[in-house]
C-alpha cells in the first residue's frame, strides 16, 4: 500500500482534472480503509450483508467459507462501511435490480 498508494492517488487527481465530465467515478474496495475517501464528495457503497458476500467470495474463488470469511476479516465490516455512504446500491437482488438502482443513482448524480 505504502508502494501503490501514492501513485495511484496521483493518477486519481489528474483523472479529476483532465475530466471533461462532471462526474468522474473511482472504484477503490479499500477506500474508506486507507482513508482516501475523505478527499470525495460522495461515496457510493455497494452493499451486500455479510453472509451473502461469504456466498459470492466462495463461488467467485472456489473458496472454503473459512477461507472466504478470513478474506472478508481483511476488510472493514460492511455495516460499518453504511455509516460512510452518501449513497448505497442494495447489492441483494437481480443484476437487473442493481443495474436499475445504478441508472437511477448516474441521474441523480449527474444532474
Amino acid at each position: 500500500n505504502a508502494i501503490t498508494h501514492p501513485r495511484i492517488i496521483e493518477l486519481e487527481a489528474e483523472a479529476v482534472a483532465d475530466s471533461v465530465h462532471p462526474l468522474v467515478i473511482v472504484d477503490a474496495a479499500l477506500m474508506i480503509e486507507s482513508g482516501s475517501h475523505v478527499r470525495f464528495r460522495e461515496l457510493v457503497l455497494v452493499y451486500a450483508p455479510e453472509s451473502m458476500q461469504i456466498e459470492r467470495v466462495m463461488k467467485r474463488d472456489g473458496l472454503a467459507r473459512s477461507e472466504a470469511e478470513a478474506f472478508l476479516k481483511t476488510q472493514m465490516d460492511i455495516e460499518e462501511k453504511r455509516k460512510y455512504a452518501t449513497y448505497i446500491i442494495e447489492n441483494t437482488g437481480t443484476i437487473e435490480e442493481t443495474a436499475e438502482q445504478v441508472v437511477r443513482l448516474h441521474e441523480v448524480l449527474s444532474t
